[in-house]
């Protein structure tokens, strides 16, 4: 009886290490996640300010190609960056 008692024991020992481990590891995939989730939201950032670079360079460009009388029209309707083409 005195084997299955110290067996039980110890058995019990292993359990709650396991189950630290198992919390320490959750902990450390939860930091993990985060920090991905950071990466992410940096990349998307990133990504939106190059695509905002890229736009104002059209449309740079778009203005020093127009003609007077285009620069005059966008002046009061807007510079139609994503409409296609220069129109004159």
């Amino acid at each position: 009886m005195r084997t299955f008692i110290t067996e039980y024991e110890r058995l019990t020992e292993r359990v709650d290490k396991f189950q630290n481990e198992r919390n320490r590891l959750q902990r450390q995939l939860a930091v993990t996640n985060s920090r991905i989730d950071e990466v992410i939201e940096l990349v998307e950032y990133v990504d939106e300010q190059r695509e905002l670079e890229r736009y104002r360079e059209r449309r740079e460009r778009m203005i020093d190609q127009a003609g007077i009388l285009t620069r005059a029209k966008w002046w009061l309707t807007g510079v139609p960056v994503d409409g296609g083409e220069l129109e004159e």
